[in-house]
């Protein structure tokens, strides 16, 4: 699919990557209903020659030419904040949020080339206000108020969202449990004035060598007087419900 789009976009100087297509080629994970559908996401000023017969392929009209266009393997692309206004015209706002938080998370050095986050939180400020009139521009805005720098993942944006639709304080996201020391454990999120952490256990963490560390890590909070809640994706399922009971209630003990 991917190189298709590609072939597309230098065949014709006035088309580019776009949408969907756009996200994967940025490596963000896009909600689970649309994984499926490799339909190819070419945005232009006018429909090109080039797509003509291309029943796989999703044509964008665009009023002007972008200022800025990013290049994927000699392809051009959306920028990222560009992507995130692209799908706020079919996804919905707790979807879009998770997508904002993967534009701006710090990739981490041993895992991933890149050393920069895809944009910043101004930045997606920027498009969203200079994208006034487009479809899905207002699902951007209020999505737009929920993106944060530190969630690693889609399921740790939805815990942070739905601790937060239950009325509870938002939590604060990479805590360390030393902020002075670089190499202090971690927790996706959790209360420093109420020692809690949170940490939720995706697929990597399966792993005997990780299941070690996370070990280490949840028992150095432990050490230190902290409660370390622990989630999976049956806790994601369950609209993390049980998650959210024991954390009310361990915020009410602290008050």
């Amino acid at each position: 699919m991917l190189s298709k789009a590609r072939a597309l976009s230098v065949r014709s100087g006035n088309l580019w990557i776009s949408h969907f297509t756009a996200a994967r080629c940025l490596g963000l994970r896009v909600p689970r209903r649309f994984q499926h559908d490799l339909r190819i996401h070419i945005t232009g000023l006018n429909r090109s020659p080039a797509l003509a017969g291309a029943s796989d392929v999703v044509f964008h009209r665009s009023k002007k030419y972008p200022p800025e266009l990013w290049k994927f393997r000699g392809a051009a692309l959306s920028p990222g904040p560009r992507v995130f206004l692209e799908l706020a015209e079919t996804l919905m706002v707790h979807e879009l949020v998770a997508v904002g938080d993967q534009l701006v998370r710090q990739p981490h050095p041993s895992l991933e080339s890149r050393k920069r986050p895809w944009c910043t939180v101004e930045e997606l400020q920027r498009i969203v206000r200079a994208g006034r009139g487009r479809i899905g521009v207002s699902r951007a805005r209020e999505a737009l108020q929920l993106v944060r720098v530190g969630a690693d993942s889609e399921p740790e944006t939805y815990m942070r969202l739905a601790i937060i639709a239950a009325g509870l304080r938002e939590p604060e996201l990479q805590i360390k449990l030393h902020p002075r020391d670089a190499y202090s454990p971690t927790g996706d999120a959790g209360y420093r004035d109420q020692k809690i952490v949170l940490q939720y256990e995706g697929q990597h963490h399966f792993t005997a060598e990780q299941q070690a560390r996370d070990q280490r890590r949840n028992a150095a909070f432990e050490a230190e007087g902290w409660t370390v809640i622990l989630a999976n994706r049956v806790d994601q399922q369950e609209g993390f419900r049980s998650l959210i009971a024991r954390l009310e209630r361990l915020l009410r003990q602290h008050r």
